[in-house]
């Protein structure tokens, strides 16, 4: 657990090991140990029997070059104490830019508040989410290309959403059909597993099989779109917030189990900007000097 390194805690005892510091893996371990208690303490909740309640349930997120030591190490201080073990370690690639590893040496780096001064932090979190891959498939690549479609995405479901507030002025409380409640299950068990690639793609199902823009007689209905904005929430909350807020209320929260039954206002006009604002070209051409540049070099 000690090395001879400059950084890190000095150890002071035992004799033969001062002047030695602790390593930083093991450090770190302890970091996710001090974080479950800070989050208790402001819960008003005791630690220890919060780790010991059945009901609780501890999902680790993590880099691909943390998985040996925090797999194995968290896993190892749990059942030391008695706790017990991590539900899930979910452990994703690193992700790339432009197929190559982030660096700041060689400027090779886009930070996230850099793309949110030009683009809505709901299109830069859902592009992000877009990402992730199953470990080990070393496809975890992010782009400009892939900013443009999930702001083309959002856009497609604020449309939809917008027609529905727009055009339909009745509220339609049927129940939900066998298809949507079972895209809505299949969803809660990707979610469940950790698995969010799986997750956002039965999304766009879910819009398709809804079809908002297709309701008759001037209805929509109300549990569709309560669980559609409930699908969005974990990925985009303000746009699912802000959304259910106009079709339901301001009491409006997202559930897969209670979809919401009433409208606040059947048939009100949606008076809020989009959140999928189209990529500008100013940010498109300034990202493609900046990273793009050197690839058209090398390729002529």
């Amino acid at each position: 657990m000690s090395r001879h390194f400059s950084h890190g805690i000095k150890l002071t005892q035992p004799e033969h090991l001062i002047g030695q510091t602790l390593l930083t893996w093991f450090e770190g371990l302890w970091s996710f140990d001090t974080g479950i208690r800070e989050l208790c303490d402001r819960d008003n909740l005791d630690a220890h029997s919060a780790l010991h309640d059945p009901n609780t349930q501890l999902l680790f997120f993590m880099g691909q070059d943390n998985r040996f030591y925090y797999t194995v190490g968290v896993t190892g201080t749990l059942l030391a104490r008695g706790y017990p073990i991590p539900k899930n370690h979910s452990v994703q690639d690193f992700y790339k830019l432009e197929g190559e590893k982030f660096s700041t040496s060689r400027d090779h780096a886009l930070w996230a508040d850099e793309v949110t001064r030009e683009v809505d932090a709901s299109v830069l979190r859902y592009a992000l989410a877009r990402v992730a891959k199953p470990f080990d498939s070393n496809k975890n690549d992010f782009d400009v290309d892939s900013l443009i479609m999930a702001a083309s995405r959002l856009r497609i479901w604020e449309d939809a959403l917008r027609h529905s507030a727009n055009n339909a002025h009745t509220v339609d409380n049927k129940h939900l059909c066998p298809t949507l409640r079972s895209l809505v299950q299949r969803y809660a068990d990707a979610i469940e597993s950790l698995r969010f690639w799986d997750a956002l793609d039965i999304i766009d199902m879910y819009l398709e099989a809804a079809d908002f823009a297709r309701e008759a007689n001037g209805k929509w209905n109300a549990a569709k779109i309560s669980l559609f904005l409930s699908l969005l929430y974990p990925v985009v909350p303000e746009l699912a917030i802000r959304y259910g807020q106009h079709f339901f209320g301001a009491s409006w929260q997202p559930s897969l189990k209670t979809p919401a039954a009433a409208a606040a206002l059947p048939g009100a006009r949606v008076d809020f900007p989009y959140f999928s604002a189209a990529v500008s070209a100013n940010f498109i051409a300034a990202y493609n000097t900046r990273f793009r540049t050197e690839q058209v070099r090398q390729s002529v």
